[in-house]
Protein backbone atom coordinates (compact mmCIF):
# COMPACT_ATOMS: atom_id res chain seq x y z
CA UNK A 1 0.00 0.00 0.00
CA UNK A 2 3.13 2.17 0.80
CA UNK A 3 3.77 2.51 -3.17
CA UNK A 4 0.15 2.52 -4.27
CA UNK A 5 -0.15 6.39 -3.00
CA UNK A 6 2.68 7.25 -5.05
CA UNK A 7 1.19 5.70 -8.08
CA UNK A 8 -2.17 7.25 -7.12
CA UNK A 9 -0.86 10.81 -7.16
CA UNK A 10 1.18 10.10 -10.23
CA UNK A 11 -1.74 8.69 -12.35
CA UNK A 12 -4.16 11.63 -10.98
CA UNK A 13 -1.16 14.58 -12.25
CA UNK A 14 -0.48 12.27 -15.54
CA UNK A 15 -4.00 11.63 -16.59
CA UNK A 16 -4.88 10.26 -19.96
CA UNK A 17 -2.59 12.62 -22.52
CA UNK A 18 -2.37 11.42 -25.98
CA UNK A 19 1.41 12.98 -26.20
CA UNK A 20 1.86 10.55 -22.90
CA UNK A 21 2.52 6.89 -23.11
CA UNK A 22 2.65 5.18 -19.67
CA UNK A 23 4.99 2.35 -19.19
CA UNK A 24 5.04 0.84 -15.56
CA UNK A 25 7.92 -1.17 -15.61
CA UNK A 26 7.95 -4.52 -13.31
CA UNK A 27 11.79 -5.12 -13.67
CA UNK A 28 12.24 -4.97 -9.80
CA UNK A 29 8.97 -5.69 -8.79
CA UNK A 30 8.31 -9.00 -6.84
CA UNK A 31 4.80 -8.33 -5.55
CA UNK A 32 1.89 -5.81 -6.09
CA UNK A 33 -1.09 -6.06 -3.75
CA UNK A 34 -5.10 -5.62 -4.51
CA UNK A 35 -4.95 -1.70 -3.72
CA UNK A 36 -1.91 -1.65 -6.38
CA UNK A 37 -3.78 -3.53 -8.65
CA UNK A 38 -7.32 -1.67 -8.27
CA UNK A 39 -5.42 1.53 -9.02
CA UNK A 40 -3.46 0.17 -12.23
CA UNK A 41 -6.98 -1.32 -13.29
CA UNK A 42 -8.73 2.67 -13.32
CA UNK A 43 -6.19 4.02 -15.17
CA UNK A 44 -5.81 1.10 -17.46
CA UNK A 45 -9.62 1.10 -18.39
CA UNK A 46 -9.67 4.56 -18.07
CA UNK A 47 -6.74 4.95 -20.84
CA UNK A 48 -8.68 1.73 -22.89
CA UNK A 49 -11.94 4.02 -22.98
CA UNK A 50 -9.71 6.76 -24.57
CA UNK A 51 -8.60 4.49 -27.45
CA UNK A 52 -4.61 4.47 -25.40
CA UNK A 53 -2.65 1.26 -24.39
CA UNK A 54 -0.93 1.13 -20.73
CA UNK A 55 2.33 -1.36 -21.23
CA UNK A 56 3.23 -3.06 -18.72
CA UNK A 57 7.14 -4.34 -18.60
CA UNK A 58 8.92 -7.44 -17.74
CA UNK A 59 5.48 -8.90 -15.64
CA UNK A 60 6.81 -11.70 -13.27
CA UNK A 61 4.99 -14.84 -13.88
CA UNK A 62 3.62 -14.17 -10.24
CA UNK A 63 2.54 -10.44 -11.01
CA UNK A 64 0.62 -12.04 -14.48
CA UNK A 65 -1.18 -14.62 -12.55
CA UNK A 66 -2.40 -11.94 -10.13
CA UNK A 67 -3.11 -9.45 -13.30
CA UNK A 68 -5.28 -12.56 -14.71
CA UNK A 69 -6.94 -13.05 -11.44
CA UNK A 70 -8.37 -9.52 -10.83
CA UNK A 71 -9.31 -9.39 -14.66
CA UNK A 72 -7.31 -6.70 -15.36
CA UNK A 73 -4.68 -8.17 -17.83
CA UNK A 74 -7.62 -7.26 -20.26
CA UNK A 75 -7.08 -3.81 -20.36
CA UNK A 76 -3.29 -4.19 -20.30
CA UNK A 77 -0.69 -5.06 -22.97
CA UNK A 78 1.97 -7.19 -21.28
CA UNK A 79 5.69 -6.63 -23.18
CA UNK A 80 8.92 -8.01 -22.45
CA UNK A 81 12.06 -5.57 -22.44
CA UNK A 82 10.44 -2.49 -23.48
CA UNK A 83 13.17 0.21 -24.34
CA UNK A 84 12.44 2.23 -21.12
CA UNK A 85 14.55 5.63 -21.08
CA UNK A 86 17.14 6.34 -18.80
CA UNK A 87 16.74 9.56 -18.40
CA UNK A 88 13.62 11.35 -16.98
CA UNK A 89 13.17 9.31 -13.74
CA UNK A 90 12.77 10.71 -10.51
CA UNK A 91 12.37 8.99 -7.25
CA UNK A 92 9.48 10.07 -5.20
CA UNK A 93 9.88 11.14 -1.33
CA UNK A 94 7.52 9.42 1.06
CA UNK A 95 4.40 11.72 0.06
CA UNK A 96 2.18 12.82 3.05
CA UNK A 97 -1.35 11.41 3.51
CA UNK A 98 -3.82 11.68 6.18
CA UNK A 99 -5.62 8.38 7.51
CA UNK A 100 -8.73 9.24 5.84
CA UNK A 101 -7.65 9.52 2.65
CA UNK A 102 -5.85 6.48 2.86
CA UNK A 103 -9.10 4.67 3.30
CA UNK A 104 -10.52 6.43 0.68
CA UNK A 105 -8.05 5.57 -1.69
CA UNK A 106 -7.79 1.98 -0.74
CA UNK A 107 -11.55 1.86 -0.80
CA UNK A 108 -11.51 3.82 -4.33
CA UNK A 109 -8.92 0.55 -5.65
CA UNK A 110 -11.21 -1.69 -4.55
CA UNK A 111 -14.13 -0.69 -5.90
CA UNK A 112 -12.55 -0.60 -9.42
CA UNK A 113 -11.77 -4.27 -8.75
CA UNK A 114 -15.06 -5.30 -7.58
CA UNK A 115 -16.57 -3.41 -10.78
CA UNK A 116 -14.61 -5.72 -13.14
CA UNK A 117 -16.06 -9.28 -12.09
CA UNK A 118 -18.23 -10.94 -9.57
CA UNK A 119 -15.32 -12.91 -8.14
CA UNK A 120 -13.67 -10.05 -7.13
CA UNK A 121 -17.06 -8.92 -5.67
CA UNK A 122 -16.86 -12.16 -3.29
CA UNK A 123 -12.72 -12.04 -3.04
CA UNK A 124 -13.27 -8.64 -1.49
CA UNK A 125 -16.75 -8.43 0.31
CA UNK A 126 -15.06 -8.50 3.52
CA UNK A 127 -12.04 -5.63 2.76
CA UNK A 128 -14.96 -3.78 1.49
CA UNK A 129 -17.00 -4.00 4.41
CA UNK A 130 -14.05 -2.98 6.95
CA UNK A 131 -13.77 -0.12 4.60
CA UNK A 132 -16.42 1.41 4.75
CA UNK A 133 -16.98 0.96 8.05
CA UNK A 134 -13.55 2.51 8.87
CA UNK A 135 -14.64 5.77 6.48
CA UNK A 136 -17.76 6.04 8.05
CA UNK A 137 -15.93 5.79 11.93
CA UNK A 138 -13.03 8.36 10.80
CA UNK A 139 -15.68 10.55 9.28
CA UNK A 140 -17.81 10.28 11.88
CA UNK A 141 -14.75 11.58 14.24
CA UNK A 142 -13.83 14.49 12.21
Amino acid sequence: MHNSHHLSVVLNYVKIDKDIQVIFDFTECTYIDSTFIGILAGYAINAKNNGKTVICNNVSDKIKESLVTMGIVRFLKLEKDVAVPAEGYKELSDLPISSIDRTRYILDAHKTLVEISEDNKKRFADVMRFLELDLKTQEEGQ
